[in-house]
């Protein structure tokens, strides 16, 4: 994919990113559990000093389990970025309250070196309350 940006003296320059995914879900019907993997590869490309020339691959993992009578889901979400060893954690609790109404709760965890991906986020891990309504 090729995409327009603006370097540091405001001109319009071309980069090239690509992205490769590949993933699959396992379900776990006596443990009601689902387990979710995926393996990304990007890379952004710039003949330009733009994006600096980079790769980057992830895992990510998660692992949910339904409970309390298919009315709650409660798992976690990891994502390591193996390019530059840093990594991000999110457990989270999911809760339907009725057919409308899905009530969650996620903590975001971020860890690594400060110059590197995901760490640096690592000062701003936070809690988060949502609210989902279908009608």
């Amino acid at each position: 994919q090729n995409s327009p940006t603006l370097d540091s003296s405001l001109k319009i320059q071309e980069f090239n990113k690509s992205r490769l995914s590949l993933g699959g879900d396992f379900e776990l019907d006596s443990l009601a559990t689902t387990l979710t993997w995926q393996i990304v590869n990007q890379t952004v490309l710039t003949s330009e000093e733009i994006l600096m020339n980079k790769e980057m691959n992830q895992v990510i993992l998660q692992s949910s389990t339904d409970t309390m009578l298919d009315k709650g889901r409660y798992g976690l979400r990891i994502i390591a970025n193996t390019s530059d060893s840093s990594a991000y954690a999110s457990p989270f609790f999911d809760y339907d309250y009725n057919d409308n109404l899905t009530l969650g709760l996620n903590y975001h965890y971020f860890t690594g070196e400060d110059y590197s991906f995901f760490g640096s986020n690592k000062e701003d891990n936070f809690i988060n309350f949502k609210m989902r309504l279908l009608f």
